[in-house]
């Protein structure tokens, strides 16, 4: 219905500038009229393809936003960073790495400090907001300062 109304209103748009345009007031030829029509159906065939690149582009975002929300949800990251409670009462020695980022997330950086040890910082400062692993177990740990 929308597209009819969009032609119609086109159709009528195109004769009133024709009937201006004429040095005298006379009735539309057929070959005007077919030329219109022609000029019409190329802007319906434009319209629909145009809806059908709309429709693909859509669908592509919506796979791309679907695929990113499954990676933050497989990463474990969370929406707010972790209070101290979960510095204090969650993180235990000899946790893995899957379990520390389920916790806290991805760490702002890493750093290896040997073939054993690795530190885990979610803090800019390197004095607080991080766990070493040892042996990739967590070994111990800082909370940030608030």
């Amino acid at each position: 219905m929308r597209r009819f109304v969009v032609v119609a209103a086109l159709l009528v748009q195109l004769l009133g500038a024709w009937c201006l345009c004429a040095q005298e007031p006379t009735k539309p030829t057929q070959h005007d009229l077919d030329y219109l029509l022609t000029v019409i159906d190329h802007q319906r065939q434009s319209l629909e393809t145009l809806e059908k690149r709309v429709e693909e582009l859509n669908a592509r975002l919506k796979a791309v936003e679907e695929k990113l929300e499954r990676e933050n949800q497989s990463v474990g990251q969370r929406a707010v960073p972790p209070g101290l409670d979960v510095w204090r009462h969650e993180i235990k020695k000899g946790m893995s790495y899957d379990q520390v980022r389920q916790l806290l997330g991805e760490p702002v950086r890493i750093e290896n400090q040997g073939s054993f040890d690795e530190t885990w910082f979610y803090s800019r400062s390197r004095d607080s907001g991080y766990v070493w692993f040892n042996e990739s177990k967590v070994f111990s740990w800082q909370e940030p300062s608030q």
